[in-house]
């Protein structure tokens, strides 16, 4: 009669196999949590940025979570051109002042702004107001759904809005699986440095972490970037505006097309907004006469019928900001310097953001 009892060697190959499995199991559990609990109170290890600004956030609303929350989102033209501390007080239609918060980032389009709203709700942060900064460049037809998406350290939420809007999201998911899921390789050398900098080498473990070129200790704890003061003198400025003429070429501004996916990003984040029940207002940023003499008369054209029919489709009120401003208040055309940042803040909140919150148009 055949034998049918499993021999010693099969059992220990299946305990293997089970042992094997289970360890896959539990790594992967732990590697998930992980990355959950990272991207929730330690999202700055990843993308600075976002993770300062949502702690300076946190931080003031410890004492009055329900205090009415007023969000900038935008581009580093509204992160370093907006200082809510520089705004004068008033109180919305209920009598409460309102908590106004900068979370504008640096090289942010409509695809970033929807990020980083997405990733505000999920950390249980709702806005009751949201100003949404709208610039033609961020339309420019060579600026990937890919190429936004990456430059920011991803986050869970985020998987969504890979596979809406990019073009390859295999891909790009099998580029960036480490940082997304598994933080332990993703995430290494950013959890040493801040947990454990003895184990890395002298001069891995005090490197600077990357924040898109910009420093940290600029961010102040309402939100603003100011701009880092640049070289002054004739020379220095006429090197800074022909820097400025050959990245913006006359072929750059041909190429902007009001459609595609931060057409699609931008009305996802209005549709957000509605659902969520977050009053939304449209606005733009200061830009120099000369900058703006570089707009073909079709595009400005456009810009504004795209305002417009957003505006109606939408039901929101419409800022253009673009000539509050002299010329000298911008640092290279489009970004406001220090002084035209804080002066700025004061007129937009005195023409523009008091008005609304108060209810009057």
């Amino acid at each position: 009669m055949r034998n049918v009892l499993p021999t010693r060697r099969q059992m220990l190959s299946r305990k293997s196999k089970l042992s094997l499995l289970c360890f896959l199991v539990v790594f992967g559990g732990s590697q998930l949590a992980g990355s959950i609990a990272w991207q929730q109170f330690y999202p700055e290890l990843g993308d600075q940025e976002y993770g300062y600004r949502l702690a300076y956030l946190r931080a003031k609303r410890v004492h009055d979570p329900d205090r009415p929350l007023v969000l900038v989102l935008g581009s580093s033209r509204a992160a370093m051109g907006f200082s809510p501390r520089d705004l004068p007080p008033y109180h919305l239609v209920s009598g409460r002042s309102p908590l106004v918060y900068n979370f504008a980032a640096v090289g942010a389009g409509p695809l970033t702004e929807l990020q980083m709203l997405r990733r505000l709700l999920a950390n249980r942060i709702r806005p009751d107001w949201v100003f949404l900064e709208v610039w033609p460049l961020t339309f420019h037809k060579e600026m990937s759904a890919d190429q936004a998406l990456s430059r920011r350290c991803l986050h869970l939420v985020d998987l969504p809005l890979i596979f809406r809007y990019s073009d390859n999201p295999l891909e790009m998911l099998a580029d960036n699986w480490p940082e997304v899921f598994f933080p332990c390789v993703g995430q290494r050398a950013n959890l040493l440095r801040s947990f454990g900098p003895d184990w890395l080498a002298y001069e891995h473990a005090r490197a600077p972490i990357p924040f898109e070129d910009v420093p940290v200790r600029t961010l102040d704890d309402a939100g603003w970037l100011p701009l880092a003061k640049l070289p002054s003198g004739e020379a220095q400025e006429r090197a800074r505006m022909q820097r400025v003429r050959q990245d913006y070429s006359a072929k750059v501004f041909a190429d902007i097309q009001f459609r595609g996916a931060n057409d699609r990003a931008l009305r996802d984040l209005l549709r957000l907004c509605r659902k969520k029940g977050i009053a939304t207002v449209l606005f733009t940023m200061p830009e120099a006469s000369f900058f703006r003499g570089w707009y073909p008369p079709e595009v400005k054209q456009t810009f504004e019928t795209y305002l417009a029919g957003l505006a109606r489709e939408f039901g929101i009120p419409v800022i253009d900001t673009r000539t509050w401003v002299p010329d000298t208040y911008l640092a290279d055309g489009f970004h406001l310097h220090r002084t035209g940042a804080q002066d700025f803040t004061r007129l937009f909140g005195r023409v523009a953001l008091q008005p609304l919150l108060e209810g009057r148009k």
